[in-house]
């Protein structure tokens, strides 16, 4: 609203003692439609013994508008990232909903609301913290007419090992027929399920892993298992057994 100068009356040892919270400035609004107005300024002493004699300026413009209230769906605003190797896998926020009041011609310019939280590279765990609450990208230049309810939500942010393992089962890829009596013999594996690492989506997407494809007539009953390679998809890498074989065999 900018300053204004009083000329004031009192004794002089008063003056010297005064200062700018010893007064009020004010304008009037009561009964006051939306429109755009000239008022006068008005000064009140808070001291009995000093009497305002002049305000300058002593007029104000002023422009009222209806009051609006809107309501926004928060969003999560991460900037940064955290420490190497690990990602953001989620963000949950408290409060989804946030409500503004203020005038109407600008809560109609305000068309999203963002929880903040910045990260700065150092981050391995999960956590939580109070993050404000932006309006339209940050970018409306004033907000102090605006009222925002909640200014603030509590907002966690999930961080976790960009490379994930999961235990996947060893499915054989057999070649050729097992011979007569086959009703009486067992595959088997050793070990039956390996340990794989990737992207959690690459990980999501697959629950076994095969082997290379094994002739049958080189599996004998009764003999010594023979080592196989795994198949392991581009999108990841086995983590155990480190060889990337397995033993396949045939018991009766």
């Amino acid at each position: 609203l900018g300053t204004s100068k009083l000329s004031v009356r009192a004794n002089q040892d008063i003056v010297k003692k005064l200062t700018k919270s010893d007064f009020e400035v004010f304008v009037d609004l009561k009964n006051r439609k939306p429109g755009e107005y000239t008022l006068p300024l008005i000064a009140i002493s808070k001291n009995d013994r000093v009497s305002v004699l002049k305000v300058d300026p002593n007029t104000v413009y002023v422009k009222l508008e209806e009051k609006a209230s809107k309501e926004l769906k928060i969003k999560p605003a991460v900037t940064g990232a955290p420490k190497k190797d690990h990602i953001v896998k989620e963000i949950m926020l408290a409060e989804e909903i946030v409500k503004i009041t203020g005038g109407k011609s600008i809560i109609d310019k305000i068309m999203n609301a963002a929880a903040a939280v910045n990260l700065n590279g150092s981050q391995t765990e999960s956590f939580k913290s109070m993050a404000p609450v932006l309006l339209n990208d940050n970018k409306i230049s004033s907000y102090k007419n605006i009222n925002v309810e909640p200014a603030q939500v509590s907002i966690e942010v999930i961080i976790v090992p960009e490379f994930q393992q999961k235990t996947l089962i060893v499915k054989p890829v057999l070649k050729g027929a097992i011979d007569a009596g086959s009703f009486a013999k067992k595959i088997t594996i050793n070990p039956l399920t390996v340990i794989v690492q990737g992207k959690e989506e690459f990980l999501r997407a697959i629950n076994y892993i095969e082997t290379e494809p094994i002739p049958v007539e080189n599996l004998k009953a009764g003999e010594k298992p023979i080592q196989v390679k795994l198949v392991i998809p581009e999108e990841i890498s086995l983590f155990e057994p480190q060889n990337g074989k397995i033993s396949v065999g045939i018991s009766l």
